[in-house]
């Protein structure tokens, strides 16, 4: 991985390759100060790596601290130990997740087997429509026995009309609490994330389909 290091945006760039020692990059921080007219900080203005949008992530880095250097090089090799798709989950994720520096950046690299990359999927309304029509077959969700029966597949995926009609299908089990515990949970700051609010609905009902809940309910279909 390349980082390219400069003070201001009129002033040359040094170009560094890491994993690199505190010893190698200090010096290039004493170059540029000898051909800067800035006095800003220096700071990261450009990555070469796999991870297209990696930049904005880790500008903030402080190259004048050797911890920020040492996490830099932890970073360089967790990238290239990376295969082409754990790259790009690594990207989304990226993009996806609530990025405070460096130690939010090595969290989400060393935890990518808890996102998933839905490449075509472009909106919240387009996830909601494919975790919903796909969670029964792929059958990644597992639901305790006691958990109601919901048609969510079909509808619209905007998170606030499959919240309503989650809590109207516990209502009508006689569950009104449970529904407004729904509701304080997803709009209560829980859930950051529309994929954790669709996580919070499943705890609370079983969705299906207008046939998958024919048969699950009384007199229906075996």
């Amino acid at each position: 991985m390349d980082i390219f290091l400069s003070r201001g945006a009129q002033d040359p760039e040094v170009r560094i390759r890491f994993p690199a020692e505190p010893d190698t990059v200090w010096p290039m921080l004493t170059e540029l100060d000898e051909h800067c007219a800035s006095s800003d900080p220096v700071r990261i203005v450009g990555t070469s790596s796999p991870i297209l949008n990696l930049t904005q992530y880790i500008s903030s880095a402080d190259m004048e601290e050797a911890a920020d250097i040492y996490k830099l090089n932890a970073l360089a090799e967790m990238v290239d130990g990376m295969s082409a798709e754990e790259q790009r989950t690594f990207s989304g994720a990226l993009d996806a997740e609530r990025i405070n520096g460096l130690d939010d950046v090595l969290r989400i690299a060393g935890s990518l087997d808890s996102f998933e990359l839905f490449p075509n999927i472009k909106t919240d309304e387009e996830l909601g429509h494919f975790l919903v029509d796909t969670g029964p077959i792929t059958g990644k969700f597992a639901f305790p026995d006691e958990v109601k029966p919901c048609v969510l597949i079909g509808e619209d995926g905007n998170i606030f009309n499959l919240i309503g009609i989650a809590a109207r299908t516990l209502r009508h089990h006689g569950l009104s609490d449970q529904a407004e515990e729904l509701r304080e949970r997803i709009m209560g700051g829980e859930c950051a994330t529309y994929y954790e609010a669709l996580g919070v609905i499943e705890e609370y009902v079983h969705i299906t389909g207008p046939a998958q809940e024919a048969a699950m309910m009384p007199g229906g279909m075996n």
